[in-house]
């Protein structure tokens, strides 16, 4: 009788592993190690897991267009420059990254329709949230993959990103608050999962002729469905990790963010990848006014909306409408930056002179006002604290 209770207790003692630090560690080195792997086969370094990426490709995939941006593309070199070449297929890893969470929901009986209050504040913060890390051209986790292959500018965006988050963080102790979830009709709770299960199919019978290089698709949807699985039983999450550090005074959250690091640095040394420096690292700028400022912007607005990117891809998969509006947001920002021209220009080396790169008029002037409108939301949707006596 006692090994039988024994057994029954094993699956709730993993699942328990799972949510504690140790469980966030392991989905770290999931993303790091196949980042890194990623990035091998389609020859884009440090592009593994990017949300920001992703979505250009998916917007390109759907809606072609002439009109790109510097973020959605595959690079070349030639004489030092960098020569940018559209990518217009849908990625795999994105649509596993919400397919891995909802097989794992349903596994584990915790898919639970979900939304709550102050959608179009979402959908708003999502937007501002997008163009933020636009003009720094790195959603958090591809920052983390570039600082694992060598490229030192990525330290611009978490200093960034971490300040963005602490304004953030600050205005959550102040009152600000977008409501808590209640329940939703299941057909909601389903609509991203299904959705993505008709983009895989599509990318299964009418892939791209794009001759770009690109990772296998059973090795692409493995990890993507790897890591959205792992991270839905751990809740890893790059942004409540670091502001765990401002609310709890612990280091010890910031575990998601070091495996993440460390696991990327350690496959791309093995494959040759790491590329110390600077200034003229590929897919990068080394811009630290426009790259600071635009993942401040980003750090605001994940911290407001309570999930950074790839988090919100997660919850999206288990149900949480509240994370589909974001998305929502976020994709659009997208075909708007496509459409009026936000471009971002990458470092250039020719004959040893730097040329540092950076967001275009267009791309700053996005940052200002996404900056303010943060702001605004912030300060304006704090709830006033009640006074007894």
């Amino acid at each position: 009788m006692n090994r039988l209770q024994e057994t029954r207790k094993a699956p709730m003692r993993l699942i328990s592993w799972m949510g504690s630090n140790w469980g966030i560690a392991l989905t770290g080195i999931a993303i790091g190690g196949f980042g890194a792997l990623l990035s091998s086969f389609s020859g884009s370094k440090n592009t593994g897991f990017c949300t920001t990426g992703f979505l250009g490709d998916l917007i390109l995939a759907i809606f072609p267009s002439q009109n790109t941006h510097a973020c959605f593309c595959s690079l070349q070199k030639e004489a030092g420059v960098q020569a940018l070449l559209p990518a217009d297929f849908i990625r795999p890893e994105y649509l596993g990254l919400v397919l891995g969470p909802f097989i794992a929901s349903i596994t584990f009986r915790e898919f639970h329709a979900r939304a709550g209050s102050s959608t179009i504040i979402r959908f708003i913060l999502g937007m501002c949230g997008l163009l933020g890390i636009l003009a720094f051209w790195a959603c958090p986790v591809r920052t983390l993959l570039r600082l694992g292959g060598g490229d030192l500018s990525a330290l611009i965006g978490l200093a960034g990103l971490t300040g963005g988050i602490g304004i953030g963080t600050i205005m959550i102790r102040a009152g600000f608050e977008l409501g808590k979830p209640k329940d939703s009709p299941l057909a909601l709770g389903l609509m991203m999962p299904v959705v993505m299960l008709g983009l895989l199919t599509w990318v299964i019978f009418a892939r791209s002729d794009n001759p770009l290089p690109r990772a296998p698709l059973g090795l692409a949807l493995g990890a993507g469905l790897t890591v959205g699985f792992l991270a839905q039983r751990s809740r890893f999450c790059i942004m409540s990790s670091i502001r765990n550090v401002f609310l709890m005074r612990s280091w010890v959250p910031l575990l998601a963010v070091g495996s993440v690091v460390a696991s990327a640095l350690v496959v791309n040394a093995f494959l040759g990848q790491v590329q110390w420096g600077f200034t003229g690292q590929p897919f990068a700028h080394s811009n630290i006014f426009w790259g600071v400022l635009g993942m401040v912007v980003g750090g605001l607005a994940f911290t407001l909306a309570g999930a950074c990117p790839t988090r919100q891809l997660f919850l999206s998969g288990e149900g949480n409408i509240d994370s589909v509006v974001f998305m929502l947001g976020m994709l659009t920002a997208t075909w708007i930056a496509q459409q009026l021209g936000f471009t971002v220009a990458p470092d250039t080396v020719i004959l040893d002179n730097v040329f540092v790169g950076g967001p275009n008029m267009a791309g700053m002037i996005a940052v200002i006002i996404s900056l303010l409108v943060c702001l605004i939301i912030g300060i304006s949707m704090r709830k006033p604290r009640s006074t007894s006596g």
